[in-house]
C-alpha cells in the first residue's frame, strides 16, 4: 500500500512541532456502506498578480513552494487565471471490518493535460480511454491513511493493448521507429515494466482525477475538537514563526465542520522578471529572450487556509484549500476545491 502521508498538498503539518503533531491525532472516520455512491466536481486556479500595478505576472508559480514535496507537481505549468476542473463518481464496491474498496469512475478527466507536451497528451488520452474500460479499483483501510489499486495488473494489460492499437492507428508511429512495431504481448510487457516503477499508474491517475487526491486528503487532516491555536499573529520578526488557528466541530449527526488557517514563512531564491520590462515585453516592444532577470532571496509570508464540510453519511460535501504567498512584488493565490454534486 501507498501512505498517503506523502501526498499531503499543503505544507501545514510540515512547519508544526512534533507537540502539536501528537495532539492533532485524530483524523475523520467515515462509516461508508455498500453500494454508496457520490459525484464530484473538482476546480483548481492560480493567480499572480504585481503589486505596483495590479497587473498579472506570469513569471511566478508559487504551487511548488507550498507543496511538501515534488512527488506531485501536476499544476506547475497551470496558466494564471486559468480554471482546472475534473469530474468523477466513487462507488463503495465493498466495506469489510477492516477495509473500503471503491470503484474510480473518471467523467471528465482533468484539462491540465493540455499544459503538458504533445506527446505526453497523446499518451494520457490514451490512458484515459483505457480508465474509462476498466475503472481503478481501489482499497483503503477504514482510516484511509494508505491506499491500494488492487486491479493494476487489468489496468496495466488495458493501456498496452490501447497504446498498442492506438500507434498502428497514428501514421507517424512507424516512420518513428527504428525496429519494427512490437506485437501486442510485447507491447502490454514494455508497459508493464514502466507502470510497475514506483507510483507510475497513480501518478498518471492523478493527473486525470487530482480531484481524488483531494477526497483522500480530506480523511487525513488531522484536527482536535473545539478551538486551537498555536503561536501569535505572525509581525515578520523572526521567520521561524508558525501561527495556526482552527475550528472543529461534530455535528449530533455524525457530520464534520472544520477550518483552519496557517500562516508561515518561506525562504526562496527566486528569480523576478522586472515588472516594466514584463509591462514592455507584453506590449510586444521586446522579445522573451530579452526580459531582464534578477535574482535575489525572498522571505516569503504563506498562508494556507482549509475548510471542511461533510455530509450525514460522512461522505465529503465541500473541501476547499486556499494558499497565498506574498512576494516582495506580487501576490500569488491558489484555489483547489472539491464539492459534492450528486
Amino acid at each position: 500500500m501507498v501512505s498517503l502521508r506523502r501526498f499531503l498538498a499543503v505544507i501545514t503539518f510540515t512547519v508544526v512541532s512534533l507537540g502539536i503533531q501528537a495532539q492533532m491525532k485524530q483524523t475523520y472516520y467515515p462509516d461508508f456502506k455498500p453500494n454508496e455512491s457520490a459525484v464530484y466536481e473538482y476546480t483548481y486556479t492560480q493567480r499572480c498578480t504585481n503589486i505596483d500595478d495590479g497587473e498579472d505576472n506570469f513569471a511566478i508559480n508559487a504551487y511548488s513552494l507550498l507543496q511538501v514535496d515534488n512527488i506531485n507537481n501536476i499544476f506547475q505549468k497551470a496558466k494564471s487565471g486559468e480554471t482546472y476542473t475534473n469530474k468523477f463518481r466513487l462507488t463503495l464496491l465493498e466495506a469489510t471490518a477492516y477495509t473500503y474498496t471503491f470503484e474510480l469512475d473518471i467523467i471528465t478527466p482533468c484539462n491540465i493535460t493540455k499544459e503538458s507536451t504533445d506527446q505526453d497528451v497523446w499518451m494520457l488520452d490514451v490512458i484515459a480511454q483505457s480508465l474509462e474500460k476498466v475503472k481503478p479499483q481501489i482499497t483503503f483501510p477504514r482510516d484511509m491513511s494508505s491506499f491500494m489499486i488492487t486491479n493494476k495488473r487489468e489496468i496495466i494489460k488495458q493501456v498496452g493493448s490501447d497504446l498498442w492499437v492506438a500507434m498502428l492507428r497514428d501514421k507517424h508511429f512507424p516512420m518513428q521507429m527504428e525496429a519494427e512495431m512490437p506485437t501486442e504481448e510485447e507491447m502490454i510487457d514494455q508497459v508493464t515494466e514502466e507502470f510497475n516503477k514506483g507510483n507510475a499508474l497513480f501518478d498518471d491517475i492523478d493527473i486525470l482525477s487530482p480531484g481524488f487526491r483531494a477526497f483522500m486528503l480530506f480523511y487525513c487532516q488531522p484536527y482536535v475538537l473545539g478551538d486551537f491555536t498555536l503561536g501569535t499573529p505572525l509581525d515578520g520578526s523572526n521567520s521561524d514563526d508558525i501561527y495556526l488557528h482552527q475550528e472543529a466541530e461534530m455535528g449530533d449527526d455524525g457530520s464534520l465542520n472544520f477550518s483552519s488557517s496557517n500562516d508561515f514563512y518561506r525562504i526562496v531564491n527566486t528569480e523576478a522578471i522586472d515588472v516594466d520590462t514584463t509591462r514592455k515585453a507584453k506590449e510586444g516592444m521586446i522579445f522573451e529572450n530579452d526580459k531582464m532577470f534578477t535574482s535575489h532571496t525572498d522571505n516569503v509570508l504563506c498562508t494556507v487556509e482549509i475548510n471542511m464540510k461533510s455530509d450525514a453519511d460522512t461522505w465529503i460535501r465541500s473541501y476547499r484549500v486556499g494558499s497565498m504567498a506574498r512576494f516582495k512584488s506580487a501576490i500569488w493565490t491558489g484555489i483547489e476545491h472539491l464539492k459534492r454534486i450528486k
